[in-house]
């Protein structure tokens, strides 16, 4: 199916790593082992708070484990293969099928039930059902059963160990998608059959993109939809099979329903209608309107509810802070709460899920300068349990910590950028490299471990993050400062960050200073030289866009009326603005570029194509101006593994190495 993501997917940069190897004995991590992901993932608490659940991935497979609290010990309760070839026998003709698998994500669907979402190659294969044998001593695997349609688990019917609700997603071009609703029984073989139209729980009503289910019975409460970028909300009235229209927000508004509170016939929502900021906010299903704001902040949208473990109520929320996830609990004295306040120092403590009674809660420990460590705290004993390092080749590598620097915009609008410095002390000037993240709308960087910045950090350079004016977490107003501004108001961003973190930072050499970035970080390194040369030395794009009308030119957006609406939002409409798309492409304005350049694309790049890197260098050949150039063959919009990523670096270090001779500390 096809999910379009409010259009930042269309030039957003990734580096997903695989664990490919076996990390090095050395003191100092190499480029290899700073991108490689970590084998642990997706870790989920079964509600009686006695069983963890997570995956664990190797060059060739990956397993399933349940934890045991009480017993600390792992069982695994499932494996397969990473790589295979699947054989599908047709009628008329056989074909085979190569497949990278690798999990997704982990849910409970019951107390002894595992449902693994299975992805290959980036796309959906399939849901593997897993049916446990738990006895007081050991878990193992009982049944496997596969579901072979996309979609997600709705909820599962807590009231048995049985059934779950599934939502099956369909392809629609009137609204892109939606789902329909199926109660699924785990305890039959063939899941597949049980999804077929004619079993479908929404019978009557609209074509609906997300419901709400009853967790007691699986009956949906309410259901919601958007069209042509307005939200709908859709209920019914008792036993009626007949959903009507409730309330239909605005073009633009955000709206997420989180929980339905059956005693007080009230919904708790996430929504910025009629407010800059997405609050969490209730909304009365009888009057069909909004009540009370539960929380809201004066800086930055509430991203998430956080529930309770058996979805029964809305315990706190999450939001951005100081590129943190922080979360606040209406409720100081639960299990939670206390963990968190028992771990003050640690702004950085993440609640994934916990038991149903509150007295187990389970925790993700990471910063800029840890990888990351998954805990779990234990109400009774009021202490903290260590489960996982997540990277535990990383323990004892003096990784960098970044820093928080608030920066007044031109328009006197406060945005955050992030300050990273090798560790320890030299005689000369850092050497300072800008990184603009991609998007560039509704991305944000945040203070987590990045194996990119520490690279380049473990090199000796200082680095600069900026979440510009478009950046995701700060409200609708910062969003659409950033439309149509490429090259203008968001490059404005960046140097009035660059200039606050030379004055806030007397360590760095604004004499060395160097911009880089990938999609459209590519993009703003290589105009920063055009506009700005006297701020940079250097500049470096990996994927980066260079001809803003050539991304209308793809088939997925030429073929797509939704996807080249909202692309024109952000970038421009070639058909009306084509000149000032011309004066905003580095291809256009290649002879204005008069500092070393590195560029780096790949071939299998289906978001920005390899004809972008091709033009620019083209262009420059005919001008005399010469260009640093890398092709990267089998190299998507972004790197798949730590090869691909080694091979970068290493032509980025050498680069930078070369103008601005980084002392390594």
């Amino acid at each position: 199916m096809k999910l379009h993501l409010k259009a930042c997917f269309l030039i957003l940069l990734s580096f997903s790593t695989f664990v490919l190897g076996t990390p090095s004995n050395d003191k100092s991590p190499t480029i290899k082992e700073f991108f490689l992901a970590s084998p642990y993932a997706h870790f989920t608490m079964h509600q009686n708070g006695r069983f963890i659940a997570y995956s664990e991935s190797s060059s060739d497979k990956y397993e399933i484990k349940v934890h045991d609290v009480i017993n600390n010990t792992s069982y695994v309760v499932y494996t397969a293969k990473r790589f295979e070839v699947e054989t599908i026998k047709k009628e008329y003709y056989v074909r085979w099928v190569n497949h990278d698998n690798k999990i997704q994500d982990i849910v409970w669907l019951g107390n002894s039930v595992l449902a693994l979402k299975e992805t290959s190659k980036n796309s959906f294969r399939r849901f593997i059902v897993v049916k446990l044998n738990i006895e007081d001593n050991s878990v193992s695997q009982k049944k496997v059963s596969f579901l072979n349609q996309n979609g997600y688990w709705a909820n599962p019917v807590v009231s048995s160990n049985r059934y779950a609700m599934f939502a099956k997603y369909k392809n629609d071009d009137s609204i892109d998608y939606y789902v329909n609703l199926f109660k699924l029984d785990l305890k039959k073989s063939n899941l597949d059959g049980q999804t077929s139209i004619r079993k479908k729980i929404n019978k009557k009503g609209p074509k609906i993109q997300f419901w709400l289910t009853n967790s007691t019975n699986g009956q949906p409460l309410l259901g919601t939809r958007r069209v042509n970028d307005i939200p709908e909300l859709y209920t019914k009235k008792g036993n009626s099979r007949r959903w009507t229209l409730a309330w239909q927000g605005v073009k633009g508004d955000y709206f997420s329903p989180q929980l339905v509170d059956q005693t007080t016939n009230s919904m708790f929502v996430i929504t910025n209608h009629k407010s800059d900021k997405k609050q969490l906010r209730r909304y009365d299903l009888k009057k069909n309107q909004f009540t009370n704001v539960l929380f809201e902040h004066s800086r930055y949208d509430v991203l998430n509810a956080i529930l309770s473990a058996d979805k029964a109520q809305v315990i706190g929320v999450s939001y951005l802070l100081n590129g943190h996830i922080e979360q606040h609990y209406f409720n100081q004295t639960s299990a939670v709460s206390q963990a968190i306040n028992k771990q003050k120092s640690q702004v950085n403590l993440i609640y994934l899920n916990g038991s149903s009674d509150g007295k187990i809660a389970l925790f993700e420990e990471s910063s800029s300068n840890d990888p990351g460590k998954i805990i779990f705290y234990n109400h009774n004993t009021q202490q903290f349990e260590h489960l996982i390092t997540l990277k535990p080749w990383l323990e004892g590598a003096e990784l960098a910590k970044t820093q928080v620097l608030k920066v007044k915009t031109e328009d006197n609008t406060t945005i955050d950028a992030f300050v990273t410095t090798p560790n320890g002390t030299s005689k000369h000037k850092l050497p300072l490299i800008v990184i603009p993240h991609g998007g560039p709308i509704g991305v944000s960087d945040l203070r987590y471990y990045s194996p990119e910045i520490q690279v380049l950090v473990n090199a000796g350079y200082s680095t600069l993050q900026v979440n510009y004016r478009g950046s995701m977490g700060y409200g609708k107003l910062i969003k659409q400062k950033g439309m149509q501004q490429w090259g203008n108001g968001i490059e404005n961003d960046i140097e009035a960050a660059l200039s606050t973190a030379l004055k806030a930072y007397p360590q760095l050499d604004e004499e060395r200073v160097c911009i880089i970035g990938g999609s459209y970080g590519g993009y703003s390194a290589i105009f920063s030289l055009i506009r700005s040369p006297h701020l940079y030395k250097c500049g470096a794009s990996f994927a980066g866009v260079t001809d803003l009308a050539l991304l209308f030119q793809r088939s997925a957006v030429e073929n797509d009326d939704l996807v080249k609406a909202q692309l024109r939002e952000i970038v421009g409409d070639p058909d009306t603005q084509q000149q000032k798309l011309f004066q905003t492409s580095p291809v256009y304005r290649a002879n204005e570029i008069t500092k070393p350049l590195f560029l780096a694309h790949g071939t299998d790049d289906v978001i920005v194509d390899i004809e972008h890197a091709f033009r620019l260098r083209f262009a420059m050949k005919a001008h005399n101006i010469p260009v640093s150039w890398s092709i990267m063959e089998g190299v998507g919009h972004g790197f798949d593994t730590t090869i691909q990523a080694h091979n970068y670096y290493s032509k980025l270090l050498n680069f930078l190495d070369k103008h601005l001779k980084a002392e390594k500390l």
